[in-house]
């Protein structure tokens, strides 16, 4: 009975502990901007400008930067935290690309997507 304070004690610090624990979905919010893309085990170096803005409601805006102008694209993001995986569905054209997540720390994401014949990796940093 006298280990009932030091019970509660260490079930509040668990629970503080817990929530405030940074999981993919907090940190994959904010700007991105890819530093390098890989397609097919060959560096792009000729890739467009891209950016990812991941926003807390579940939305995400891409722009492409090409010489004669931008292309931005929106749509919905979601995480499945057990698989590791980033599942973005793009509103204008209702495609569906789902990303692996290989790497989500700090300032750095990669992520790599596979179709068959086709394996595309990015790394991108945050920039806001």
């Amino acid at each position: 009975m006298k280990n009932y304070p030091a019970l509660i004690f260490f079930a509040v610090f668990a629970l503080l502990l817990l929530t405030n624990c940074n999981n993919n979905e907090n940190l994959i919010l904010g700007q991105w901007e890819m530093e390098l893309s890989v397609i097919n085990g060959v560096k792009q170096d000729n890739e467009p400008a891209l950016t990812w803005t991941v926003i807390k409601n579940g939305s995400f805006r891409q722009v492409m930067g090409f010489p004669h102008g931008t292309e931005e694209l929106t749509g919905v993001w979601s995480i499945d935290e057990n698989a590791n995986t980033l599942l973005m569905v793009y509103t204008e054209t209702q495609t569906e690309v789902l990303w692996a997540i290989v790497k989500l720390e700090g300032d750095l994401l990669e992520v790599t997507h596979t179709r068959p014949g086709f394996i595309v990796e990015r790394r991108f940093k945050r920039i806001s």
